[in-house]
């Protein structure tokens, strides 16, 4: 009887553990493709971000080798058509992000001292980033996945002390239900007691009216006896 039970005891535990193993492997299945998604999103906005655009100062020299802004081109190319100069054309698309924002902003500014002056960017900056190595990739995709993983134990964290605190609230909630009704039963009893009192009361004028009236009866009684 005992070897049966420990061999259930046994099937019982390696089912636990292929359970927990199976929802660890869900888990970093998940985690992995999550990982992918992010660090392919990361790796898109960066090739979206503009350079840093830089202003020459008087008198100073580039520590680097230097160009303008890079630009739509082909905005570019219709700007200088309706006669704006290279210069200001790239930084009215700077700023105006369209052609209509470019030339609104190239009308507003066009009195400014430093229009003429371009907005210029590190070459390097300028140049298309290879594409990560299997080894750069691997190790992107790990710092991602701590981070997914922390976000995921922060969110257990918080949610976990939220659930504390709505028990902490449920069985306030409890304890003055239980107050209330406890109270509310006192005031029962109390009650009770006191129209059981009164009944009390009310019964005992009665026997001592009766007691009074027996009393006066007799004593009549008496008095015609002796007539």
């Amino acid at each position: 009887m005992s070897a049966h039970i420990d061999s259930e005891e046994e099937a019982l535990t390696a089912a636990m553990q292929m359970s927990l193993s199976s929802s660890n492997n869900t888990q970093e299945l998940a985690d992995n493709a999550a990982a992918e998604l992010e660090l392919a999103a990361e790796i898109e906005r960066e090739g979206l971000l503009q350079p840093q655009y830089h202003v020459k100062e008087e008198g100073s020299e580039w520590e680097e080798e230097m160009v303008p802004v890079p630009v739509n081109d082909q905005l570019l190319s219709q700007l200088i058509d309706m006669g704006f100069s290279d210069v200001r054309a790239r930084k009215g698309l700077i700023h105006g992000s369209s052609l209509e924002g470019a030339i609104s902003w190239l009308s507003e500014h066009e009195g400014d001292a430093d229009i003429d002056q371009p907005y210029m960017v590190k070459k390097s900056d300028t140049i298309p980033k290879a594409p990560l190595s299997a080894e750069e990739k691997a190790k992107k995709l790990e710092e991602v996945k701590n981070r997914i993983k922390q976000r995921r134990e922060e969110k257990a964290k918080v949610e976990k002390t939220e659930e504390i605190r709505r028990e902490k609230e449920r069985r306030e909630r409890g304890q003055k239900l239980d107050e209330t009704i406890e109270e509310r039963q006192r005031l029962m009893r109390k009650r009770e007691a006191e129209r059981l009192k009164r009944e009390k009361e009310v019964i005992a004028a009665l026997y001592t009216k009766l007691y009074i009236i027996i009393i006066s009866l007799c004593r009549m009684q008496q008095r015609n006896v002796l007539v």
